[in-house]
């Protein structure tokens, strides 16, 4: 088994970090400052059945980093050192005119010496493993100047710039600084005590570092040194659209959102109700029909109440459902499911009891026996729609539905709104038919596995009827464009094209994830919401325009203050 050094592990991203190693099968070596959270987090992790030594202590004093690498090596060497340690000199953060000398020195310590030093200490075992990696945790602070960041932001620099080097003089490592951006922590909280918007779990960020494992990317000499898990976008809260636009002033509609529109790397900034004149005759779109059901739902668990996210019905007639803690704000914040035969209470005697995680990469979706009345009509008479912190207020369901959606017969729709052809309106549908723009429905019943923790999406259901598979095709050979309405829409009909290019008609279960290598063999363009990089959404978006291009249009979109999310501005990709 592969084994990790994780310092800074008992709770936040460290925590979930080695939780989602021990998942892989990784053995652990775990570090912090304090025994009893750090010997809880290890119990906690260790469920997974891998082994796991917790080693309490200040990863500044030389002996205890010593001991570290002494446990790893018991455990078989170092495959992986994660520095995630880190210290802010002052709490909550000064400018520097009130900063701390010893602050600095205590910051500069941890984050930096102490890094290097655990490295020194552990690089004979990291360059005897077949797969050597470093991760060391930075911050967009290190390259940005923000107000009382200084003493912080000075140390995640230093260190930005000693992993570049460690980088040019370990080429048999794979070594990268990862800015995973502000989080839920206790260290963020510290930090910023009075920032009232909420920030994303750690354990939504996970998926990006393990994408780094998989992938092994080589780091960039140009990049100091940073292994990014997206494009450097970090999406300010006041940015998040947080009610729909229909509802921010009098006699708007859905279609008065601002579009973005990249050509390669060229973009320019439009309104939504101008897409029949960038669009031409003979072009078609792509659109979901999937209808959205009320999904999220109040349960307990024992006493303690959880909120159920049901995802997916399966063939087996189970469901896959995510369990969420509810925030106080009205929302949730993200929790693992599990263990195996937890049972979940519902209103109206309906009963959920899980079985196993989806996937062995996570344990936030499971799948869940039903016992007890049907849960479709658990979800009519006591479903709401599922919605993030960002948002400022519950919605009927109507505001979820598209213009293209269509209800299933057997009840099933996607957990989340396919929210790319949210802007759409029958007066705008008319116009684009009007033109000669053709329409190509098809159904891809999206769940959640997806949307917050930027995990691979699960298996999903989906349906490329015949006709519009002729349609398709017709539309290519006839020069027209094939314009994908959102990414659910791409994974639906590249799931039904053949080697030669040919779109069939057809019906099931996709596991697709469409990537850079795989390519795009149907899509030539893509309308697309605004949302933050999170892996398997990047790596549809640069199959489809470039990573060049993407980032350019990330980039577009911040400087000109486009609302992001579900109820935010688009962004067509046009050839």
């Amino acid at each position: 088994m592969p084994v990790a050094i994780i310092t800074g592990a008992s709770k936040g991203l460290g925590r979930a970090l080695a939780r989602a190693l021990a998942g892989r099968g990784w053995d652990l070596v775990l570090d912090a400052r304090g025994a009893e959270a750090l010997t809880e987090a290890a119990e906690a992790v260790s469920a997974h059945g891998t082994r796991v030594t917790a080693l309490p202590g200040d990863v500044t004093d030389a002996a205890h980093r010593a001991a570290l690498v002494s446990a790893a090596w018991r455990l078989g060497g170092v495959d992986l050192l994660v520095h995630n340690a880190s210290a802010l000199g002052a709490e909550p953060l000064v400018r520097l005119e009130e900063l701390p000398l010893e602050g600095l020195r205590r910051v500069l310590e941890v984050n930096l010496v102490a890094g290097l030093g655990l490295v020194q200490e552990a690089l004979p075992l990291l360059r005897a493993s077949r797969a050597g990696s470093v991760v060391a945790v930075s911050s967009d602070a290190a390259a940005e100047a923000y107000e009382t960041w200084g003493g912080y932001g000075a140390s995640k620099a230093a260190l930005d710039h000693l992993v570049a080097v460690l980088a040019v003089e370990e080429p048999g490592l794979r070594v990268w600084a990862v800015d995973p951006g502000d989080m839920a922590t206790d260290l963020y909280a510290a930090a910023v005590p009075d920032d009232p918007d909420p920030r994303p779990e750690p354990a939504t960020v996970v998926p990006g570092f393990l994408r780094l494992l998989d992938e092994r990317p080589v780091q960039g000499s140009g990049s100091g040194g940073r292994g990014p898990m997206t494009p450097a976008v970090r999406v300010p809260a006041e940015l998040s659209a947080r009610v729909p636009v229909e509802q921010r002033g009098p006699g708007l509609d859905r279609d008065a959102v601002r579009m973005l529109v990249s050509r390669g790397v060229e973009v320019a900034h439009h309104t939504f109700t101008e897409l029949p004149r960038l669009l031409r005759a003979g072009d078609l779109l792509v659109v979901n029909t999937s209808a959205t059901p009320a999904a999220a739902v109040d349960g307990w668990i024992g006493h303690a109440r959880v909120v159920v996210h049901l995802s997916t019905r399966g063939d087996d007639g189970r469901w896959a459902v995510a369990l969420r803690e509810p925030d106080g704000r009205g929302t949730t914040r993200a929790r693992a499911g599990g263990p195996v035969g937890t049972e979940v209470c519902l209103p109206g005697g309906v009963r959920l009891v899980l079985e196993q995680p989806l996937s062995g990469r996570s344990e936030r979706l499971w799948w869940a026996r039903v016992a007890g009345p049907g849960v479709l009509g658990l979800l009519r008479e006591h479903g709401r729609p599922i919605r993030y912190a960002y948002t400022e207020r519950d919605q009927p369901l109507s505001v979820y539905q598209t213009v293209f959606a269509v209800p299933s017969p057997d009840g099933a729709g996607s957990a989340e709104m396919p929210s790319a052809a949210r802007p759409f309106t029958a007066r705008l549908v008319t116009e684009l038919v009007r033109r000669g723009v053709q329409f190509a429905p098809v159904t891809l019943h999206t769940g959640v596995a997806s949307a917050e923790a930027h995990e691979p999406p699960c298996p999903e259901r989906f349906v490329v009827p015949e006709a519009s598979a002729r349609l398709i095709n017709a539309a290519k050979a006839g020069g027209g464009r094939v314009v994908a309405v959102g990414t659910t829409a791409v994974r639906a009909v590249e799931s039904a094209v053949g080697a030669d290019g040919v779109v069939h008609g057809r019906a099931g279960w996709t596991d697709l994830v469409v990537t850079p290598e795989r390519g795009v063999r149907v899509v030539d363009g893509l309308l697309t919401g605004l949302h933050e990089p999170e892996a398997s959404h990047l790596l549809m978006l640069e199959a489809v325009a470039g990573r060049q291009a993407i980032e350019r249009g990330y980039g577009a979109a911040l400087k000109g203050r486009y609302l992001w999310h579900e109820f935010g501005d688009v962004h067509l990709v046009l050839p």
